[in-house]
């Protein structure tokens, strides 16, 4: 029988979900980290009882364990990303003893984000000025719109064909991407009423190098992972360790949009890919993550948004600010609403025939010196830290805390 446990952040995203993901990597009998949602975009922060610090995007956050990745056919995958990634987990790697790089696994249906969505992505965001989404500028939500579009889709199974068939292949591969950069991108842009570009991202859109380059990439990619369905890539492992990215408040149905990410960001993809399996499951948790306090990281509204950040001792060396999705936006923890969020998530799934035990994992309690500030039922209060992760257990109904004093794993207790 398989256990699975299913790390979910229940709010904005960045509430310390490779963190969740790196310790139950190493607490979990022979486990593997599914990734069900999202994209590229995800920045998942790990840092090793030694020390090293990795940001997480297109890797499973269990990586630094040699845990291996699963990409289901919910991720976006973005072979441009994959490989600057791939060079950076190797200067970590190079300083273990006996390094064992970690295997990634693929969904053949997984869509593929090429670099024109991410071209459109950040031309589209730097236009809206004020207006901005929230978008990291990577292509998620544009690779997702492309691929409604028979015609321009673009699949990792159609990506084994520069591995099956040579320079047959190849030809294949580079006219769908220049027929995505003729057409869709053109087509795109007269949707969207863009009819200025920038010089230099117009000379990067007209670039044959930029074609070449991708194509390689792509070609790369199909080489160094393997290419399988969820129930072979799990069929060895006791630990099914789903690795959720963005938060609940950024469900693509919830109530923010359009200031939301194009995915499900709980539940309902996990669900989905365990249905087959349901026979050898013995259990699911899900870890609903959530920081002392609530962070946004891009534009959209953040109820009961403080001007500065609610503690001094605060370092967030992740979330830096940027052109796309500006500085790192701060309010106190609504109790209230951190129960509604999981409520609402769990409901989704509750005729799915699992038997779903919550969790919470509260991350950051080192940083707050003296008492939690938080929000319960719309009035401000404060709390020991105790007492704090008593009033949680209650307003949620949820008794299973995990609770993080520090950066690393070694700082993550149950409670």
């Amino acid at each position: 029988m398989k256990m699975a446990k299913v790390v979910i952040g229940a709010n904005f995203g960045d509430e310390g979900k490779g963190l969740m993901t790196d310790y139950f990597g190493a607490n979990s009998k022979n486990p593997i980290v599914i990734r069900f949602n999202g994209g590229a975009q995800a920045g998942h922060t790990v840092v090793t009882t030694q020390g090293t610090r990795h940001v997480f995007s297109h890797f499973g956050a269990g990586s630094l364990l040699g845990v291996p990745t699963y990409l289901s056919q919910f991720f976006a995958v973005n072979p441009l990303i994959f490989f600057k990634e791939w060079e950076e987990l190797k200067l970590c790697f190079c300083r273990k003893k006996n390094p064992v790089f970690p295997k990634v696994m693929v969904s053949e249906n997984c869509m593929v984000t090429t670099p024109y969505d991410m071209l459109i992505n950040q031309v589209v965001e730097s236009q809206r000025g004020a207006g901005r989404h929230g978008s990291c500028g990577l292509g998620f939500y544009e690779t997702i719109l492309r691929n409604q579009k028979t015609e321009y889709q673009l699949t990792v199974q159609e990506l084994l064909d520069l591995k099956r068939k040579g320079s047959e292949g190849r030809y294949k591969i580079r006219k769908k991407l220049d027929f995505i950069r003729q057409s869709y991108v053109k087509q795109r842009f007269c949707q969207l009423g863009i009819t200025m570009v920038d010089d230099n991202l117009l000379s990067v859109l007209q670039s044959d190098g930029l074609l070449e380059d991708s194509l390689e990439q792509m070609r790369q990619f199909v080489d160094e992972v393997r290419v399988v369905n969820f129930e072979t890539a799990v069929k060895d492992f006791d630990t099914l360790l789903f690795e959720g990215a963005q938060g609940l408040m950024l469900h693509q149905s919830y109530r923010y949009f359009p200031h939301v990410t194009p995915s499900n960001t709980g539940m309902e993809n996990v669900v989905e890919l365990l249905t087959p399996l349901k026979s050898e499951i013995s259990e699911i948790e899900a870890v609903y993550v959530t920081r002392t306090y609530l962070t946004r990281h891009g534009a959209g509204p953040l109820p009961g948004e403080l001007k500065e950040k609610p503690y001094e001792n605060i370092v967030d060396l992740t979330n830096q600010p940027n052109e796309y999705q500006g500085k790192l936006r701060f309010a106190y923890l609504d109790v209230t609403m951190l129960k509604e969020n999981v409520d609402n998530d769990l409901e989704r799934v509750k005729n799915s025939g699992f038997s779903i035990k919550p969790a919470l994992a509260i991350t950051c309690l080192n940083q707050p010196q003296g008492n939690i500030v938080f929000i319960k039922n719309k009035r401000k209060q404060s709390a020991t830290k105790k007492t704090f992760l008593q009033v949680l257990q209650q307003v949620t109904g949820i008794e299973e805390l995990y609770v993080s004093w520090g950066e690393n794993r070694n700082c993550v207790d149950r409670y």
